[in-house]
């Protein structure tokens, strides 16, 4: 069982074209602080109140529906948006700290990338929104050219110095906490209790899997799921996951899906050892020099590593999924920035 599984799983796609930067200035608190480096309040409240002002804009950059009701932002909403301000204000860091300048190459293959219906969307937008927008996108070409830059500098034999210098590099990423753990799925409780007397009369497990799991890629892999972090399945199966007995079959345990019978076989971080066979397998394949391959890794590297605090009526920074989770309360929308003051998630 592989811990990485492969590297190229862990490139999550990047929404490479959004800009949420409003107009600048005030001295209201942070809405969230990004290394050091604070992103105003009042700002933030400025680019929502535009976002609902432009819908459709909205909906082609975030993929979500801004509420037709321009009393109110949906706090997801909100913590999205807030989401993508953090990437932002990474990628500038990151962009400054190398040295890079945007230049007008940049600036014009970013205008590329646009597709026609954006470029409409755009036109209709401030025109600072409009440059910072461009702007943004150029500094992600300029850190992709960067990126794949150094990666052509590499030996066309990869040594063991630079696996070890990738990994000091990205283990931030890949020595995140993984549970290792396979499963059976039925449609009844009654056949998962088979399954398990079966198994404890000393079946195989993969055979077991193969043949009588409903879940469709049990065919494929034996019932492995491979490793994983936290937050990556349904709560019951989650709660099994990471609380139960390791190398002990658990179940029937029942979620949306069905009856699972489980079994965890491993929990912990994963050694340079156990990760080596993966970082070599990727730094010898044509991925490892593509640029766009590059960039979303080192976001991630980015992301994995930042010190945020984001306010408390926005939510709360969640590192391991590297996202902003919208603050716990009765409703799901608050008060849009035009609408009053406060945005509406009341401070604690």
């Amino acid at each position: 069982m592989t811990h990485l599984r492969s590297i190229s799983s862990l490139l999550a796609a990047l929404v490479a074209t959004v800009l949420l930067l409003g107009s600048c200035g005030g001295t209201s608190a942070a809405a969230v602080s990004v290394n050091g480096v604070d992103v105003d309040d009042s700002a933030f409240r400025d680019e929502l109140d535009l976002l609902s002002e432009h819908p459709e804009f909205a909906q082609a950059v975030f993929g979500a529906t801004v509420p037709s009701d321009a009393n109110t932002v949906d706090t997801a909403f909100a913590a999205e948006v807030l989401r993508l301000r953090i990437l932002i204000e990474l990628v500038d860091q990151a962009h400054s700290d190398r040295g890079l300048e945007v230049t007008e190459d940049d600036l014009e293959a970013a205008d590329d990338t646009f597709m026609d219906e954006l470029r409409v969307l755009l036109d209709e937008l401030p025109d600072d929104y409009h440059d910072r927008f461009r702007t943004w996108n150029a500094q992600l070409i300029s850190l992709r050219e960067a990126l794949e830059a150094d990666a052509a500098e590499r030996s066309d034999e990869v040594t063991d110095a630079e696996v070890e210098a990738f990994y000091d590099q990205y283990r931030a990423i890949f020595t995140t906490e993984e549970a290792c753990a396979r499963h059976v799925l039925l449609d009844t409780e009654a056949e998962a209790e088979e399954v398990i007397a079966d198994l404890d009369d000393g079946a195989d497990f993969g055979e077991v899997a193969s043949e009588r799991s409903v879940d469709p890629s049990a065919e494929a892999n034996a019932g492995d799921l491979g490793c994983t972090g936290r937050g990556q399945y349904v709560a019951e199966f989650e709660e099994a996951v990471w609380e139960g007995p390791i190398g002990e079959l658990q179940g029937p345990i029942e979620t949306q899906f069905g009856f699972h019978v489980i079994l965890v076989d491993s929990r912990g971080l994963p050694s340079f050892d156990e990760l080596e066979p993966d970082i070599r397998a990727f730094l010898e394949s044509p991925e490892s020099r593509d640029g766009q391959q590059l960039l979303n890794l080192e976001i991630q590297r980015l992301t994995a590593t930042a010190d945020v605090e984001v306010s408390s009526r926005y939510g709360t920074w969640n590192p391991t999924t590297q996202s902003v989770e919208p603050p716990d309360g009765p409703t799901t929308t608050t008060p849009a920035p035009g609408a009053g003051d406060p945005l509406g998630v009341p401070e604690p």
